[in-house]
């Protein structure tokens, strides 16, 4: 019986740290943006959504090549393939493309991009330059 306890009470801590996150990506103010290895968008928060102009209903379930300049969606395919190796991917210049086609830089590694549900899932940064 006491195990049963225990394993609640676990159960119970790990479901509040994840309320805790979520909580925390949706009242972020910055854009955070999850996607699956093929470059699928699993998740867009609020700021996301003010960054770029799509709302989550309209990004969500689209690839990522949405907010990639034309002239560098040609990058795609080594990113991709390195998250997919597990490789790490750090500290480059990030350019996004909005709805209304402008594009913003937000200077050296200002934007992480997880892969997804991974066993051991470590955060990315997106290389676009």
């Amino acid at each position: 019986m006491a195990a049963a306890r225990i394993d609640v009470a676990s159960q119970k801590m790990a479901a509040e740290k994840a309320d805790l996150l979520v909580a925390v990506v949706e009242s972020s103010n910055d854009a955070i943006i999850t996607k699956n290895s093929d470059g699928t968008i699993t998740s867009w928060n609020r700021g996301a959504e003010v960054l770029y102009g799509y709302s989550a209903a309209d990004a969500v379930g689209r690839n990522i090549s949405l907010i990639v300049p034309p002239e560098l969606r040609h990058e795609l395919p080594d990113i991709l393939g390195g998250i997919k190796r597990g490789d790490r991917i750090d500290h480059y210049e990030t350019v996004g493309l909005r709805k209304d086609g402008t594009t913003w830089s937000s200077g050296r590694g200002n934007v992480l991009f997880y892969p997804g549900r991974r066993r051991q899932s470590r955060h990315r940064r997106y290389p676009w330059k």
